[in-house]
């Protein structure tokens, strides 16, 4: 599968999400797919996604061997699998998530991974993703829904009624110079994995508290 390529700039992300259903297990580590810069087989892909014969869920790096799997085997259900490559300074990082909570669907950014890998040789670019079959040796998986994106909420569900729990700023105070007009602070409700939420003409009140020096103008 090619889609828009994603260069490497720091903090540009590949997310991948699929249902995993698990009719039997491989005989031993084996890859599921993987994303790359090339659409030849790859044996160590940049982002690996492995299934071993415990129906653990790993990771991969650059690597033709997991360097993160999941602490427990999946059972016989339905799972929803995430994966994410991250672009960053330094090596770049792999990320797993198995069956987020549905309240993080809507966030705005993700919630915390299961767990990570990094690595070298970072290719100047994400452009594939591969689905990769195994044939006899590698049991028998079934995948749906398989998306690809570049942000969290690209690749999971959507419509689960958010609620909101606390307020974030999304444009954070800031200093400012004697006599100039400080820059607008801007609250937003928000739910748990910090996705917007309706307030329903709810007031909010902040209280403005500060150290030594005067402050004028509008609340």
């Amino acid at each position: 599968l090619q889609f828009t390529s994603v260069p490497a700039t720091d903090g540009n992300a590949v997310y991948v999400s699929f249902l995993l259903q698990i009719q039997s297990a491989p005989g031993g580590t084996q890859l599921l797919g993987y994303l790359d810069d090339h659409n030849s087989s790859q044996g160590s892909p940049q982002a690996g996604i492995f299934l071993d014969s415990s129906s653990r869920i790993g990771i991969a790096k650059k690597s033709s061997s997991p360097g993160f799997t999941s602490p427990s085997g999946l059972d016989p259900g339905t799972h929803l699998v995430v994966v994410r490559y991250l672009f960053q300074s330094g090596d770049n990082r792999v990320d797993l998530w198995i069956d987020p909570a549905n309240s993080d669907y809507g966030a705005v950014v993700a919630p915390p991974s299961l767990g990570n890998v990094t690595g070298g040789s970072d290719p100047a670019s994400l452009d594939y993703y591969q689905i990769y079959t195994p044939g006899t040796s590698g049991g028998v998986q079934f995948i749906d829904e398989f998306r690809v994106g570049t942000t969290w909420a690209d690749v999971v569900p959507s419509g689960v009624p958010l609620v909101g729990v606390k307020l974030g700023f999304t444009a954070q105070p800031a200093t400012a110079q004697v006599d100039t007009t400080l820059n607008p602070v801007v609250v937003q409700v928000q739910s748990e994995g910090g996705a917007a939420v309706a307030s329903n003409d709810v007031p909010v009140t902040l209280t403005l508290t500060s150290g030594s020096g005067t402050l004028s103008g509008t609340l």
